[in-house]
């Protein structure tokens, strides 16, 4: 009689593996290169076993909220060259920009003052509770602008995404000039839960691509050549993808994320399919973050872990670093097993695929697992003699 056990699909979702994002590029990360050269290994060893490919594609245009473009000093000079992160005083609404390559400050302004109603609500969101990415607001270097080099996949991921064909879908990200969209899934405040964007929602988007209407809210095509043609400004949770790569509670697929930058982009993405997956009962161990094939922005709180876990970020940090671990199941508690999925054997990796959490054959027995259990031989010892004493 055939099994009426259901089993759930493997799905990846590579976070903006763009020629911005590497090295060379106008907002580089340092370590993508090398992060892309693991996973494309990954891809020749396991490819076969991998259901989905769901590549994010971060988009922009020079008046994006993130970018120079849009602001000016309150002089009405030009942002100087660096990368700003934002606050705003609370009371005078006053704007300032700090450096965090140098350290220098700036008072800054919208250019167009008709967005100044709508820019002070939206900053100020980043420091009340409903920040649960813990993220910031920065001005950036301009970065994967349409119709760019910067905007396209990095070649030699993308040559082997190619050749995987149609089991990979590429989705736009970021378009809309009124928000952050660090996540694949949503905004970090989504524009349309902002009370002034109905006033200025003419500012949202000024791509000037000939686009069906219906295009402005569909991001998503199973090439690269077809996606650049869309437009999607929609920011609030894109529930539809959340649901085709987690599954349901009884069909529940296994998630790999990774990609670039690990501290905003990809962190944001986890998050939000974290809280995605709590809030619908599902298996949250079943969304595994492959940590060699994620860097971080430089002068960035590199805090993925520490946010997604609630864990204590040096005791995990030098968990990490003992055990020099790649895959990471990400669990509301302190206790992991955690794998180096790409040094295991590729039978490993398909098995992990299969029933991830289940030590395999070939799996490794962590060395934190025997010095525990011989300082716990060590402790008896020494009871034992004392004992005897």
């Amino acid at each position: 009689m055939a099994s009426s056990v259901k089993k759930g699909k493997v799905k990846l979702l590579i976070i903006d593996p763009q020629n911005s994002f590497t090295e060379g590029g106008s907002l580089a990360v340092n370590g993508a290169t090398a992060d892309y050269d693991r996973l494309i290994t990954m891809l020749k060893e396991v490819g076969d076993n991998i259901n989905e490919i769901h590549v994010s594609l971060d988009t922009h245009t020079p008046n994006h909220i993130g970018h120079p473009g849009f602001w000016e000093q309150t002089n009405e000079q030009a942002i100087p060259n660096s990368i700003w992160e934002l606050s705003i005083d609370n009371k005078t609404n006053i704007i300032t920009g700090k450096s965090i390559i140098d350290k220098r400050e700036i008072t800054i302004t919208p250019k167009n003052v008709d967005l100044n109603d709508y820019v002070y609500k939206y900053l100020k969101w980043f420091d009340t509770g409903a920040n649960t990415h813990g993220q910031r607001c920065f001005i950036w270097f301009e970065h994967c602008l349409e119709k760019t080099n910067g905007h396209e996949v990095a070649k030699i991921l993308q040559d082997k995404l190619t050749v995987l064909g149609n089991k990979v879908k590429y989705h736009i990200k970021g378009q809309n000039n009124l928000a952050e969209m660090y996540s694949i899934f949503k905004a970090e405040y989504p524009v349309e839960e902002n009370p002034e964007y109905e006033k200025v929602q003419a500012f949202a988007y000024e791509g000037g691509k000939n686009t069906d209407v219906k295009d402005l809210l569909d991001g998503t095509a199973d090439t690269y050549d077809k996606v650049i043609k869309k437009v999607n400004l929609k920011t609030n949770l894109n529930t539809e993808l959340l649901d085709n790569l987690l599954g349901t509670k009884e069909d529940q697929n296994t998630v790999y994320i990774c990609g670039e930058a690990r501290t905003h982009c990809v962190k944001s993405s986890l998050i939000d399919m974290l809280e995605y997956a709590e809030a619908k009962g599902l298996d949250q161990t079943k969304i595994i973050f492959i940590k060699n094939a994620s860097s971080p922005i430089m002068n960035t709180p590199n805090d993925i872990l520490r946010k997604a876990t609630g864990v204590n970020q040096r005791a995990t940090r030098e968990f990490l670093e003992d055990e020099a671990i790649t895959g990471v199941p990400i669990k509301v508690d302190a206790k992991y097993k955690m794998y180096n999925a790409l040094s295991m054997t590729t039978d490993y990796i398909i098995e992990k695929f299969q029933g991830y959490g289940v030590n395999a054959s070939g799996g490794r027995k962590s060395r934190k697992s025997r010095k525990s259990r011989k300082s716990r031989k060590n402790r008896k010892s020494r009871k034992q003699r004392k004992s005897r004493k």
